[in-house]
């Protein structure tokens, strides 16, 4: 009956009348039945006529706390979506209602069946049964307990331990001279093995499952075979991504080497000196005592990855071992410097040499540096028309690394920094001679 069309006492009444019956508490589906507009139940509770307790559930606000209303809470709370109760007040929680002990426990015991799937609260301890069909249960006002037969049967090992079990035997004996239609039996019968057939609980807010409710091989091995084939699909994007991350790095480390070499060239008119050996003249500087004052450090001799600073590429994993040759790491330069720009380069045409980028006929188009590698000595790598791949036969273990997914991160004379293929320099010495 629409909420307009009846009188506002009459709904009360028709609400109370059912409120009465559940500790003032009542559902959103009672309170459509008693006449109530549903699109208006949340005025209700704005104005103070109603409490929400929780979803779908509210209560009158003229009603005090006790046992039974928080029994009756729990209760409706555990309703199923066609509104049936489906927790059973059991265990701890029905010996305080049965009298068996007055020592209240902390959280309420509900006994629920295997496809209960509410969110558990923490108030809460459930035991998930798969005989729960079985149970022997009073149907209360607003809530269900389960008899004081099938409490002393739940809670057998505990009375036997704690020393109660006669005085629960008394109360049981005394239950059924008073009630002659209670179910009888011996003793044994309340020891029943099925009633705790499959039962799990936890009391930590977690639903616990019987046996039935179980994984089977089967459902575990569809689990595995799916998450491997999640993994599948996203470790490739997931390494295509660090991969990524590590080549910004490499990128970021040239371009602050790119900075320094050109503060030294405008302070001394010339390119540094070579990366390793070689006779260094009276007054002249090597590449890393050259770049000193503006990086503000020398990778030592025997140098660790995480020593290297700006000069050692995070996709660089040959230097992550000792070398071979000495025994020690030379982790000192990821990247190759063209042998022919340096102040010291032994055979270059002298009027082209370790002269300043705008005197260069094609700086943009000149290799300066790029990811290199000595795959045996791990040394530092400087390149010339002989090194591998712009001389196509030259030796494979001192050239150019196309480490970033195929790629070289290669930085040109004029300092602007790009990736480049092994296809794009294969062969090619013009990209290295400035002359």
């Amino acid at each position: 009956m629409p909420e307009e069309r009846t009188s506002k006492t009459q709904l009360r009444e028709n609400l109370k009348a059912v409120a009465d019956g559940q500790e003032g508490y009542f559902t959103a589906k009672q309170a459509v039945a008693a006449g109530y507009d549903e699109k208006k139940l949340s005025y209700h509770c704005r104005v103070g006529n109603w409490r929400k307790i929780d979803k779908g559930l509210y209560r009158l606000p003229d009603y005090n706390d006790s046992t039974t209303s928080n029994f009756v809470r729990l209760c409706l709370w555990s309703r199923s979506q066609a509104e049936d109760i489906q927790g059973v007040i059991s265990h701890e929680s029905a010996m305080v209602y049965h009298g068996i002990t007055d020592k209240l426990c902390k959280k309420t015991h509900l006994s629920v069946p295997e496809t209960f799937r509410k969110q558990i609260r923490r108030e809460c301890v459930i035991h998930t049964r798969n005989n729960y069909k079985c149970l022997s249960v009073l149907t209360l006002s607003g809530y269900k307990v389960t008899d004081l037969r099938q409490t002393i049967a739940d809670m057998r090992t505990y009375l036997e331990q704690s020393g109660e079990l006669e005085q629960a035997l008394r109360i049981l004996e005394e239950s059924e001279k008073s009630s002659p239609n209670t179910k009888g039996g011996n003793d044994m019968d309340v020891f029943s093995s099925e009633t705790r057939a499959g039962e799990i609980w936890r009391e930590d807010g977690r639903r616990g499952f019987g046996s039935r409710a179980a994984f089977t091989l089967v459902e575990l091995l569809v689990v595995i075979a799916i998450l491997s084939i999640l993994s599948g699909l996203l470790l490739p994007a997931l390494n295509k991504a660090k991969e990524q991350a590590r080549g910004i790095v490499c990128v970021s480390n040239m371009r602050q080497i790119g900075f320094a070499v050109q503060c030294y060239i405008d302070d001394h008119g010339l390119f540094p000196g070579r990366i390793v050996g070689g006779v260094t003249p009276p007054g002249a500087m090597s590449f890393f005592s050259g770049l000193e004052p503006y990086l503000g450090f020398i990778p030592p001799g025997n140098c660790k990855p995480d020593q290297a600073g700006v000069y050692y590429c995070p996709s660089d994993v040959t230097h992550t071992k000792p070398s071979p040759v000495y025994g020690s790491y030379l982790a000192q330069e990821s990247y190759g410097l063209n042998y022919y720009m340096r102040w010291d380069a032994v055979g270059a045409t002298p009027e082209y040499k370790a002269k300043k980028p705008s005197a260069l006929p094609n700086p943009s188009s000149l290799v300066y540096r790029i990811d290199a590698i000595h795959k045996i000595a791990y040394s530092g790598v400087m390149f010339s028309v002989n090194t591998y791949p712009f001389k196509s036969t030259g030796d494979e273990n001192i050239c150019a690394e196309f480490r970033h997914s195929d790629k070289a991160n290669t930085q040109f004379a004029d300092f602007h920094i790009t990736t480049t293929k092994l296809a794009d320099l294969y062969g090619v010495r013009a990209y290295i001679t400035p002359w």
